[in-house]
């Protein structure tokens, strides 16, 4: 919380740009979601598209055959407009699965507001082998828009703060007494003013930019996944716990190692100003 508290005496003044950040990255999360939702349409609708709504030489590429070469069925006279055979067995009962998949239930709300655009557009069986691919492309550019204007605010904010930090820094470095200057070699100063507000940034910039934004977009993929097919998504959840714990650890033992890797850069600093100093 300290840390929080010391950042955000910084960032405020960057509070704009903050939002735009996270508009981009709002913007971000829901289009790679809707690119991930039209996976079903493009398999669904593009790639296995019957050969009859697609007109021009691709169809007389295709022929009047069915899968496998055969001829294709047709419907047997006089069965037209029969409903199918019931086969008499009741509709399941009604599960917790069901219910929170019922009230939560992306998937089958993305494939509707799909549907909804084609009527809207008046998009026809002949048109939609194009416009699924269209409006892929069209996700894909607002996808890398927004990526790209999440990353530049969050350099924005990250240099303009770690600016802001190094010159305050300065400034109480020169501040101290000289018994204080005596007890920390300049070098180590210099190091500290550098090299420590330097990673600094790039935890603002980078790092947290990464965590906020591929966050957010795992949510809303896990989301539709488990909207999709709650069981199975349930059960692939399970080896989430086992994949997050090496990661945590191991992000103990990076912290570490780089805390004293910043130890040994501002001894080096030190011994390389000591010795530039001391040429004469």
């Amino acid at each position: 919380m300290r840390l929080a508290r010391f950042l955000f005496r910084f960032v405020r003044p960057y509070l704009a740009w903050a939002l735009v950040a996270a508009l981009a990255i709002l913007t971000y999360a829901v289009s790679s979601t809707l690119l991930v939702a039209l996976i079903k349409p493009i398999f669904g609708e593009v790639l296995l598209a019957d050969h009859t709504a697609i007109e021009g030489p691709v169809a007389g590429l295709i022929g009047d055959e069915g899968p496998g070469g055969e001829p294709a069925t047709e419907t047997p006279p006089g069965t037209e407009g029969e409903p199918p055979e019931v086969t008499g067995e009741p509709p399941p009962t009604e599960t917790w699965f069901e219910d929170f998949k019922q009230r939560f239930n992306l998937a089958d709300q993305l494939d509707g507001a799909y549907q909804s655009v084609k009527r809207r557009l008046d998009i026809g069986p002949d048109d939609v082998v194009f416009f699924v691919p269209l409006l892929f492309i069209g996700l894909f550019l607002v996808r890398s828009f927004a990526n790209f204007v999440s990353g530049y605010s969050f350099q924005h904010i990250g240099l303009g703060a770690t600016t802001d930090i190094r010159n305050a820094l300065y400034r109480k470095i020169l501040d101290q007494s000289s018994r204080f200057h005596a007890e920390h070699p300049s070098g180590e100063l210099m190091a500290r003013v550098i090299n420590d507000v330097t990673l600094m940034q790039n935890a603002v910039s980078n790092r947290m930019l990464d965590l906020i934004q591929q966050g957010i977009t795992l949510f809303f993929l896990i989301i539709l996944l488990l909207s999709t097919d709650l069981k199975l998504a349930l059960l692939c959840l399970v080896a989430a716990p086992a994949l997050i714990y090496p990661i945590v650890r191991f992000g103990k033992g990076m912290r570490r190692t780089s805390h004293r890797s910043q130890e040994r850069m501002a001894d080096l600093a030190e011994l390389l100003a000591e010795g530039v100093r001391g040429h004469r």
